[in-house]
């Protein structure tokens, strides 16, 4: 199948720097070779971003709207984009790329990222991507995203948050967000506990955030918090999300490699997303 690789190498407005690392790191591993030498085609198109001074709110949005153009070209061609990026705000380029239609979104993610520019406390505008995805806030600058519509939040899928601001956990309440937690996943199970969310939807964009996975399973970033995911917890998840045929970009996030000093990260990606790509 043909796989379009998208990478977006900032992290806050600034190229290479901390979680901007990542996507190089995961090319420089071999990332596109290893997919190819699978069978696949594989392009990669790196995204440049703009040639003005780093700023993270203008030079963050500036980025998703490149994403979205990427992500739509791949579409066009009948290729899966898969978006290597920094920050999980990059996630408003590829609903923006994938267009119009009914989308589902499962976040995963050790963090909600559901802050708003009235409830952060920390200012870091990657705490605010998916209510920026929910249209809750810089609602001006999206505006001007062409195909971007935001995602109501019956059709997100929070899945293995747990490191939560209080504003957060009234959001989810607030709005209904299907939030799967490991418990509630022994409970009804992964599969079932998304599929409400993504069920009568035309795409599913699928969002890993790495450091949804348990920092025992790899090194990912600061950010990282204890009793977070298993690889296999997360494969089974994603081989259902593919089995629905509704798949229709994925985006992986925020590796830092300065904080994975064994180098484990890139091959549990790997494995990751061959589970995706074998399963389509």
């Amino acid at each position: 199948m043909k796989i379009n690789l998208i990478a977006v190498s900032y992290d806050s407005g600034h190229h290479e720097y901390r979680m901007g690392r990542g996507p190089s790191a995961l090319l420089d591993w071999g990332l596109a070779d290893r997919i190819s030498a699978a069978g696949h085609s594989v392009s990669l198109v790196r995204v440049d971003g703009p040639d003005w001074p780093p700023s993270e709110v203008k030079t963050g949005f500036a980025l998703c709207r490149e994403v979205a153009d990427g992500v739509r070209s791949a579409i066009s061609q009948g290729a899966l984009p898969i978006v290597l990026s920094g920050n999980c705000l990059m996630q408003v380029g590829v609903l923006a790329g994938i267009g119009s239609g009914s989308t589902g979104l499962v976040w995963l993610d050790a963090h909600g990222d559901l802050n708003t520019p009235e409830t952060t406390s920390s200012g870091f505008l990657d705490g605010m991507a998916l209510a920026v995805a929910a249209g809750w806030c810089w609602k001006n600058v999206v505006r001007g995203l062409p195909g971007f519509e935001p995602v109501s939040p019956g059709r997100i899928a929070l899945v293995g948050a747990r490191d939560l601001d209080p504003p957060e956990q009234a959001s989810i309440a607030e709005h209904s967000i299907r939030h799967v937690t490991p418990e509630r996943a022994a409970r009804d199970g992964w599969v079932s506990s998304v599929k409400e969310c993504v069920d009568g939807c035309d795409n599913i964009s699928v969002h890993l955030d790495l450091d949804v996975l348990d920092p025992g399973v790899c090194s990912v970033n600061a950010l990282q918090a204890a009793d977070g995911l298993r690889e296999d917890q997360v494969a089974e998840l994603l081989d259902a999300l593919v089995a629905s045929g509704k798949v229709a970009a994925v985006t992986v996030s925020a590796y830092d490699p300065q904080v994975d000093p064994d180098g484990t990260t890139p091959d549990v990606v790997r494995r990751l997303l061959s589970s995706i790509i074998i399963s389509l």
